[in-house]
């Protein structure tokens, strides 16, 4: 079976909030069941969190493919001095950056 793949718009990935959900949740599986399945047990998630997204900032961090989108400025948000090198300085896991977009 040879199908063509789907085309992804990558500058409305960037600029469209609901186009890039729709299109991760496709790409992961992530069902109108499964959104049903989170605000259900809300209650319970809420206190994990912190935890979950600890998780996926470790995941991330073990590959550079993803990682590397942490070292760019992106949205007004400076990661490092202009004087550091992002290609020999790696933004680290307790960068005040990552700390603030796990908030």
């Amino acid at each position: 079976m040879n199908t063509e793949p789907a085309h992804i718009d990558r500058d409305r990935l960037y600029t469209d909030l609901q186009y890039r959900f729709d299109y991760v949740s496709q790409f992961i599986g992530f069902t109108e069941a499964d959104q049903e399945y989170i605000h259900k047990s809300a209650s319970v998630v809420t206190g994990l969190v912190p935890t979950i997204v600890d998780a996926v900032y470790d995941k991330l961090s073990n590959y550079d493919a993803t990682w590397m989108h942490f070292s760019q400025d992106q949205d007004g948000l400076q990661i490092r001095e202009p004087a550091e090198n992002r290609e020999t300085t790696p933004v680290s896991m307790g960068s005040e950056a990552i700390k603030f977009r796990k908030v």
